[in-house]
């Protein structure tokens, strides 16, 4: 893979459970954080409902 210089590339893993599966692209524990919150993208397998709630991570300086 070619990348653009001063790119970093990370692994990112898929989470499954029986309600869908979940994958982090970015959080604040991450080796690249630079001040920003958390990105991740999820899929909820049909009839399945997920709800919201909330995690709470150190804060980086």
């Amino acid at each position: 893979m070619k990348l653009i210089d001063g790119d970093k590339v990370k692994q990112l893993q898929v989470i499954p459970d029986e309600r869908g599966r979940l994958m982090e692209i970015l959080r604040c524990d991450d080796e690249n954080f630079v001040k920003f919150g958390q990105v991740y993208m999820t899929t909820v397998f049909p009839g399945v409902v997920k709800g919201w709630h909330d995690h709470f991570y150190p804060l980086s300086p």
